[in-house]
């Protein structure tokens, strides 16, 4: 019997969680405001995230596109 290889990213394969599928979704719809998907493409990827089961496969969903810039803290100028 082949001995098995651990996955060298575990937590990317545990099971999602409705909110960080619920962020996925977010995400989807802000590359379609941004008119990075059309909305075929959209409907598709939103039906695959919805059925994912681990956060590999909904991150797998947004690969081929443009990272989003992350939001940091915001910065008060005023001194």
């Amino acid at each position: 019997m082949p001995s098995q290889t651990p996955l060298p990213d575990a937590p990317a394969v545990e099971a999602i969680r409705e909110y960080e599928r619920d962020a996925g979704v977010q995400q989807l719809a802000d590359d379609f405001a941004a008119d990075r998907l059309s909305l075929e493409d959209y409907e598709q990827r939103v039906q695959r995230a919805l059925r994912v089961v681990s956060r590999y496969d909904l991150a797998m969903i947004r690969s081929d596109l443009p990272t989003m810039p992350s939001e940091g803290p915001v910065v008060n100028a005023a001194r």
